[in-house]
């Protein structure tokens, strides 16, 4: 099956090593689809799969993000180091329950700045720490790395409570806990800033 739609916006590379052109497409039938773009005269096709939102294992807009112990800086849970970014973010005073709990808006990142296989996580953790620079507490920001330690050949119990299998993922949710927005993948401060603008006054 071929989906046809323009993309949403222009092209997008703030923040980010990767530019890409987001498409926004409306689906309601489960199956395998086909999106070609044109580039310069080239066709570039893509293939993706929808599936029934039921199927969906990793939590989605609308679900209640599940609370997580996640690594701190006073409790690194087995996760050596808890943070690859250099230096380490600042992301990780409180678990994700904890920020659960204070009735504020969370935002949850999971990604490895130094072990990223596309490259993207590293700028979209900086995007992330600026945008925590700015709003301070009023968004609680949260950062768990994919790996247990420099070896990278474990994933941590934070990627598998989620039954993650790609990274960088972040979750948006409002007060209540209930998730905004979720972005995967590869996203651009312009994208990070527009969500958090959904929950935050």
């Amino acid at each position: 099956m071929w989906a046809v739609a323009s993309p949403s916006y222009g092209s997008h590379a703030v923040g980010t090593p990767v530019p890409f052109f987001p498409f926004a497409l409306s689906i309601s039938t489960p199956g395998v689809y086909t999106l070609s773009a044109e580039l310069n005269g080239k066709e570039l096709p893509s293939s993706f799969s929808v599936v029934d939102p039921s199927q969906v294992k990793i939590p989605k807009p609308g679900d209640k993000l599940p609370p997580f112990d996640s690594p701190t800086t006073a409790d690194a849970r087995g996760v050596n180091p808890i943070c690859t970014h250099q230096p380490p973010c600042p992301l990780h005073d409180v678990t994700l329950t904890q920020a659960l709990q204070t009735g504020k808006p969370v935002a949850y990142l999971i990604g490895t700045p130094a072990f990223c296989q596309t490259g993207v996580c590293a700028p979209i953790l900086d995007n992330l720490i600026a945008a925590h620079t700015r709003l301070g507490d009023e968004v609680a920001m949260v950062h768990a790395e994919v790996y247990t330690d420099n070896t990278a050949t474990t994933v941590t119990p934070a990627v598998q409570a989620y039954n993650m299998s790609f990274e960088p993922c972040l979750w948006i949710t409002d007060a209540t806990g209930t998730v905004v927005e979720r972005l995967d993948f590869v996203f651009d401060q312009g994208e990070i800033d527009a969500a958090l603008a959904k929950v935050a006054s």
